[in-house]
């Protein structure tokens, strides 16, 4: 590449740089954005990106809601109860399919029978409103568990962060697994960062851990649906290998106990006993 054709391309970079900032300005002023970051992004890519956010903020802006059987062209469907088994596996993906094309995708976090979910679609998803607004690439997700939480899967998904967590030695103030605060058995009250500490504190008596291995025995909860919040425990066992500072191996073995709470629709951790740690007093 000749000087000619350097300075060519850094003019028009310039460009493209400098109608970003113009369509920044946009954005700040119709849509209160705010913007920060990495400036090292290609001129070219982020202009891309902010032709995409503008366009989308412009149609939610001006757009309307509507429900998603609408969204979806009000297509034709059978009633779940006038589907068999095989049939219901067959509409379901029709059902799907046809809703990837118009932008819409449902996912789950555990697994259900194919009749759970395209009871689900057609009953109560089809009635449920979203932003009528279109933009190539985009796709419209919803989560079925934010219509039916499904409290054992999700206490279950805690527990193994927390065993993941433990075994890797990698607890840190970002582990949204653990609550703030912790609530101990002698009713102490721990922020999350004084709690994470003393984890660490813990693991720093040991080199690494091996051989880990556990399994989950029991998981239950109860909720308050008026208050909207629960409290639920998973109980089971664990056992691994702890190398400590000076090459010695220690096996530790024993139960666990993980007692959490349920607010704002996130189950978290707020009090642990566990094989290999104990909460010392302040």
């Amino acid at each position: 590449m000749n000087n000619t054709t350097e300075n060519l391309h850094d003019q028009g970079s310039e460009d493209i740089r400098v109608e970003n900032n113009i369509l920044k300005l946009k954005m700040m002023a119709e849509f209160g954005a705010e913007f920060g970051g990495c400036n090292e992004i290609p001129p070219e890519l982020e202009q891309a990106f902010l032709q995409r956010v503008l366009a989308f903020e412009t149609q939610h802006a001006t757009g309307k809601r509507v429900p998603i059987y609408e969204f979806l062209g009000k297509p034709d469907f059978v009633k779940e109860s006038d589907l068999g088994d095989e049939a219901i596996m067959i509409e379901l993906e029709r059902i799907q399919h046809l809703m990837m094309e118009q932008g819409v995708e449902l996912s789950t976090c555990a697994d259900y029978e194919d009749r759970v979910i395209y009871r689900f679609i057609t009953e109560e998803l089809f009635l449920h409103e979203m932003d009528d607004t279109r933009i190539p690439g985009m796709v419209n997700s919803f989560i079925y568990e934010e219509f039916h939480p499904n409290h054992k899967h999700d206490i279950n998904q805690r527990a193994l962060e927390f065993l993941g967590s433990w075994f890797k030695k990698s607890f840190t103030e970002i582990n949204w697994e653990l609550a703030d605060p912790f609530i101990l058995a002698d009713g102490r009250v721990l922020p999350r960062k004084t709690g994470v500490e003393k984890i660490q504190k813990a693991h720093e008596t040991y080199l690494r851990f091996d051989d880990c291995r556990y399994f989950i025995a029991d998981i239950s909860f109860e909720i308050n649906q008026e208050a909207e919040t629960g409290l639920g425990f998973a109980a089971g066992g664990v056992k691994y290998q702890a190398m400590m500072k000076d090459g010695s191996l220690k096996e530790i073995e024993g139960p666990f106990k993980l007692y959490l709470s349920w607010e704002c629709g996130w189950w978290s951790i707020f009090y642990f006993v566990f094989p290999g740690f104990e909460w010392e007093a302040d």
